[in-house]
């Protein structure tokens, strides 16, 4: 009876030690991707992938770019290029890769006589979602709830991404 406890014993410490040996190896493994920022920093660090690891590596980026335009300025420049039916001006307020979307919309607006309409759905004030932007942020208006999201180029200039 004692050899089987014995035995026993022996069998649960050899488990226990080749788990935590396994454990040890696996995280060897994982070291480099953590400190080269590919993987989470907390268990069961995973690598990260696609949008993830690209939207770190933008923010890392764009913390040294300094404002130089903010997303309220970016915003009233739209307001009074819209009032004003500039279309061509408030359309170098958006990200380019919305640039033909809201010109459709823009213009399908003006024909209809509508832009006015759409210009005073604008409020004056925005307020921020958000307080800790680096590469993208999100405010909303102050009565109507309404969010509007904003991008930083590399010039440090808050463009649109949605209205």
């Amino acid at each position: 009876m004692r050899l089987k406890i014995i035995i026993m014993s022996l069998l649960l410490l050899a488990a226990g030690l080749v788990v935590l040996g396994g454990y040890y190896l696996w995280f060897l493994g994982k070291l480099p991707q953590i400190k080269a920022g590919t993987a989470e920093y907390r268990f069961p660090y995973q690598a990260l992938f696609g949008e993830q690891l690209n939207f770190l590596a933008v923010n890392e980026y764009m913390t040294g770019i300094k404002d130089t335009q903010t997303p309220e300025q970016t915003y009233n420049l739209l307001r009074i290029y819209l009032k004003n039916k500039d279309i061509t001006e408030a359309l170098e307020l958006f990200a380019p890769k919305y640039h033909i979307s809201y010109e459709q919309i823009f213009k399908q607006a003006r024909e209809e006589r509508a832009l006015d309409l759409s210009v005073g759905q604008l409020e004056k004030e925005i307020i921020p979602i958000q307080t800790d932007c680096v590469s993208r942020c999100s405010y909303e208006m102050k009565n109507s709830h309404r969010q509007i999201d904003f991008i930083k180029n590399m010039a440090g200039v808050w463009l649109i991404e949605s209205l």
